[in-house]
């Protein structure tokens, strides 16, 4: 039996995002070659860097070529690494191993230096396969049970603005859009549960012509946070924003909505002027 370890890193605030990209690409597909006895994940912050060490165990190296290519020492990369900022090592680890037992597991730290975030996972992880779509203004109507969730969720959680809520439908909010696009563009990524074909989140983004841009909305259904989809589609909204050239991005926070902060501080947002709007 043989194992074959890689190594990568990322900016710390992609941490979540390549999480769950990296369950929907190596872990997965390695999982899928007949011969996989396991794939095992180990994640690492040091500083400001999140550093991922997958390893996968095979029967034979006929099985592990069947995934990494002819040339098994050389790193499986995708064209959507760059999109997390990844770093990965070249050259890969290959060993042979008595068993599949996962080898993190009696392991506190890697090189005694950094300390370990995040659960291991086994032969067979937990995995939530999200898939994600995105267009421009034309998907407005795909999420609107989505964003009429948030608008319940600002009605319960506002402290002076409760009727602004109630009134405000989906119509309203969709003309408001269709008018900001026609000084700039609109995307709109919406993340989906494939097994039950269920829009479960989405994000929002606009950049004007100006180089403004702002993250519009983003919501995740309840039963799907905690998974990385936050990180996913807030990151991949930043990384549109830079492509269409923006210079300034800032998001909305809601009063009563103030627990978002920890979220958005993680991407670089902080708090730089209060809004106040008279109640009329």
């Amino acid at each position: 039996m043989f194992s074959r370890t890689w190594h990568g890193i990322v900016p710390l605030k992609m941490r979540a995002a390549f999480e769950q990209y990296e369950y929907q690409t190596g872990v997965k597909e390695s999982l899928a070659i007949p011969g996989n006895r396991g794939a095992f994940l180990k994640i690492v912050e040091q500083e400001d860097f999140a550093h991922f060490f997958l390893c996968t165990k095979w029967d034979s190296m006929a099985s592990m070529i069947a995934y990494a290519g002819q040339e098994p020492l050389i790193a499986v990369t995708y064209p959507e690494d760059e999109h997390y900022g990844l770093i990965s090592d070249p050259i890969v680890i290959i060993q042979e191993v008595a068993d599949d037992r996962n080898p993190f597991a009696a392991q506190d730290d890697i090189g005694g230096q950094s300390k370990e975030k995040s659960p291991i996972q086994g032969k067979n992880p937990a995995i939530t396969p999200i898939t994600y779509r995105s267009g421009d203004e034309s998907l407005l109507d795909d999420i609107k049970e989505l964003w009429e969730a948030l608008n319940r969720h600002h009605r319960d959680a506002a402290v002076n603005f409760k009727s602004h809520y109630e009134a405000f439908t989906f119509a309203m909010r969709k003309k408001n859009l269709l008018t900001k696009v026609q000084n700039g563009r609109l995307r709109i990524e919406i993340a989906v549960d494939p097994k039950t074909t269920q829009n479960v989140g989405y994000c929002i983004s606009r950049v004007e012509c100006s180089g403004d841009a702002e993250m519009e909305s983003l919501y995740v259904q309840d039963d799907y946070r905690g998974l990385g989809l936050g990180e996913t589609l807030l990151g991949n909204a930043i990384a549109w924003m830079d492509e269409m050239g923006a210079h300034t991005k800032s998001v909305s926070v809601a009063v009563g909505n103030e627990k978002a902060f920890s979220f958005y501080e993680r991407f670089g947002f902080y708090p730089r002027k209060t809004l106040l709007e008279q109640i009329k």
